[in-house]
């Protein structure tokens, strides 16, 4: 540089601190000054409930993989199952599912692993009522009283 543009660059100081108009205000930063915070504080809320809506509905969604849905009552009306030789609990749990006794299989199979006796449960025909709680329909399948047995004489 010259000697003149070097003069001429420390004469005329890049910013004036004392007549800057970029400086920020009292403790706020200055890309915050002259900002307007209604509409992003609305934007801030508009996406809170959103996230929250959307958590909310998934949630609905998603319970039942993370719960056994059972009936709460100990049911109604009257329905005839089948338990196969060598069904497992499962084979029972979707044979009582398809005539609405149990609210889902999960539920029997959960019902029947706390239960040693379940391993009991004999092959026939049994009566059970319709949309029980699945523990009370592994003790119904194990009470031989509900059990249908056909005599055949000649």
């Amino acid at each position: 540089m010259s000697e003149i543009q070097q003069d001429r660059w420390e004469a005329e100081p890049m910013f004036d601190d004392a007549h800057d108009e970029r400086q920020p205000q009292k403790g706020r930063p200055l890309h915050w000054r002259g900002r307007k915070r209604g509409p992003m504080a609305v934007a801030l809320v508009l996406v809170v409930l959103l996230v929250g809506g959307v958590g909310f509905l998934g949630f609905g969604r998603l319970k039942d993989r993370f719960t056994t849905p059972d009936y709460s009552g100990p049911g109604h009306g009257e329905a005839m199952v089948e338990v196969k030789t060598g069904a497992s609990a499962t084979s029972i749990g979707n044979a009582l599912y398809k005539q609405d006794v149990v609210k889902s299989v999960k539920a029997f199979i959960v019902a029947a692993d706390a239960n040693p006796a379940s391993t009991g449960i004999q092959v026939g025909f049994y009566t059970v009522k319709k949309q029980m709680k699945a523990a009370d329909a592994l003790e119904m399948l194990l009470d031989l009283k509900n059990r249908v047995s056909t005599k055949v004489t000649r």
